[in-house]
């Protein structure tokens, strides 16, 4: 399903390209001072988008180019990037909360229906803003993929403001529980006000993402490669 997803994704961006990666770190030199949140504050920090969106465009014209990558970078285009992230809906429900299969002692499941959502869900947002601060990209192409209903696309605007109160709330979980080898109670900050702040600001950056549009399910080509001997060049570009 996710490799499914990014070949949607990039469908849907003509002239655009794919770049893999893995595990991304944050540059603590890259946090603004202003945060108020030093090295010895926080855990290493990583996230691993499923990939890399590359744009390019040129700096006379401000239009966006085709740009093999061949070709490498020319003096008057640049290359802007979007993180991607793709979720996809597991269309199997557990029947009977505790009901058992009878030989093997496993739960029974059934096939059900599902729809991708309206919005993105909250759940995701700390994780997709986290990518962007490791990838310093200000943008996020989110994809949540179904089965057999399609898959919605998202634009997820980096917001520097979250990025602060999520990395406080890290720093406070980090120097209060971690480093102290203190379990933390349950809901542990759930009565403290940078902690209800940060919630709110979740939700509020969930109505901002911007819907791009529903794209419909669609047979899989047996063959990717065989798939895109249409095109003029490879989409997947590996050097910046």
């Amino acid at each position: 399903e996710e490799a499914g997803a990014l070949r949607t994704v990039l469908h849907q961006f003509s002239g655009s390209y794919m770049r893999e990666v893995g595990l991304c770190m944050v540059d603590m030199e890259t946090i603004p001072r202003d945060w108020d949140i030093a090295s010895p504050d926080l855990p290493p920090l990583g996230a691993s988008p499923d990939g890399l969106l590359l744009h390019f465009f040129d700096i006379v014209s401000g239009q966006y180019v085709n740009m093999p990558a061949e070709l490498g970078r020319g003096e008057s285009r640049e290359c802007l990037a979007e993180v991607v992230e793709v979720k996809t809906l597991c269309p199997f429900v557990q029947t009977e909360k505790g009901a058992k299969h009878r030989s093997g002692g496993r739960p029974l499941y059934q096939l059900i229906e599902r729809w991708p959502p309206q919005k993105v869900p909250s759940k995701h947002l700390p994780q997709v803003q986290l990518e962007m601060l490791a990838t310093r990209t200000s943008s996020a192409i989110v994809a949540i993929a179904s089965p057999h209903n399609g898959t919605h696309l998202f634009r997820v605007r980096r917001s520097d403001t979250y990025l602060r109160e999520m990395l406080h709330v890290i720093k406070m979980f980090y120097t209060r529980y971690v480093l102290k080898e203190k379990p933390p109670p349950e809901d542990m900050f759930i009565s403290e006000a940078f902690y209800r702040t940060f919630l709110q600001h979740t939700v509020a950056l969930r109505d901002e993402a911007i819907f791009l549009g529903k794209v419909a399910s669609t047979k899989q080509p047996d063959s990717l490669d065989s798939d895109l001997k249409s095109c003029s060049s490879s989409p997947f570009f590996f050097a910046l």
